[in-house]
């Protein structure tokens, strides 16, 4: 079974930060897709009126696609409407 949801622990937020390199601040978290309790994916983001995806990662293109329409689904229903991609996050989705 997969799951789709921000990621609520604040240590694995950390890791992941972390692991791509990125300063954690406020407004920053993590939205994961999980495959039977594993995390296969995850998007990397920070929330204030505008949503900027810092990093996506994530093996998968199915799931790849599943988990980048979650993340943004969860900004706009946080009141996000403008979305902005760092050079990191394009690679991440396969974008030059």
């Amino acid at each position: 079974m997969l799951e789709m949801k921000p990621v609520q622990e604040p240590d694995l937020v950390l890791e992941l930060f972390q692991k791509e390199g990125i300063p954690f601040r406020e407004g920053c978290g993590a939205f994961g897709i999980a495959e039977r309790g594993t995390l296969a994916g995850y998007c990397l983001f920070c929330m204030g009126q505008s949503m900027q995806m810092l990093a996506v990662r994530c093996d998968d293109p199915l799931l790849l696609d599943g988990l980048v329409r979650a993340a943004l689904n969860h900004g706009s229903l946080s009141g996000v409407c403008l979305l902005y991609t760092s050079d990191a996050a394009d690679e991440g989705l396969g974008v030059d």
